[in-house]
């Protein structure tokens, strides 16, 4: 079983940093994801169309799966950030059906927690699989804050800190949280916020703490006399 799940990450390894990770995924399914059941029951998952018209959980996934190669053709990402983003893509929404429920009016629910909850998930199919730490670490903070939109200026600090962690930047989670919001039609947030808008307040916000942190650095005289 060790040796199989082995396997498995180099499995996984060689899709992230294939030029076609879409088409390998959607022949994924019909042929071998029963072995990974976790990926198995995004299949079907239902989401709520107002939210959602891309239909399931896996139909979503691979949107965004397919527009962070993108992005990281683009900005020439390749190796292992490449592996970390595209593998991040993949098991961004993995809590989702776990965290659903259907209502008798056919309404659809997710439950508190998502991403923290997924987080968690991501490090156990990782950990399965026999993914380095480091990647998993790195991983799993991209699925826990893949849906941040907060703009206070101490919870932006906190994803900084996060992000800076396991080695990765807010223009990392940016491909993320764009490929998700641009997957979804841009309709998973509350209505009449714009996460794009969100996003640009949250760099602002970066960049201003930047400033702030070199601003309060003590400035030293030069020594020597002048002449």
């Amino acid at each position: 079983m060790k040796k199989r799940n082995r396997k498995d990450w180099k499995l996984f390894q060689k899709w992230a940093n294939s030029k076609y990770p879409t088409v390998h995924l959607r022949r994924f399914a019909k042929r071998r994801i029963k072995r990974f059941p976790e990926l198995a029951r995004m299949i079907d998952a239902p989401q709520r169309m107002e939210n959602h018209p891309e239909g399931d959980v896996w139909k979503h996934t691979l949107f965004v799966v397919y527009r962070t190669r993108i992005a990281c053709d683009e900005l020439c990402i390749y190796g292992e950030l490449r592996t970390i983003l595209m593998i991040a893509a993949l098991l961004h929404d993995i809590d989702k059906p776990s965290l659903t429920t259907v209502e008798s009016d056919g309404k659809v629910k997710v439950g508190r927690g998502h991403g923290k909850v997924g987080a968690k998930m991501a490090r156990v199919f990782l950990n399965k699989i026999y993914a380095p730490r480091h990647i998993i670490n790195a991983v799993c903070t991209l699925v826990r804050l893949h849906m941040f939109h907060s703009l206070n200026e101490t919870s932006v600090s906190w994803m900084l800190g996060k992000l800076d962690d396991v080695g990765l930047s807010i223009e990392d989670w940016l491909i993320i949280a764009n490929a998700d919001y641009n997957s979804s039609g841009g309709r998973h947030l509350n209505p009449g916020v714009n996460f794009s808008d969100t996003q640009q307040a949250i760099l602002a916000i970066a960049d201003s703490l930047e400033t702030n942190a070199i601003e309060q650095l003590p400035l030293f005289s030069c020594v020597g006399s002048t002449p």
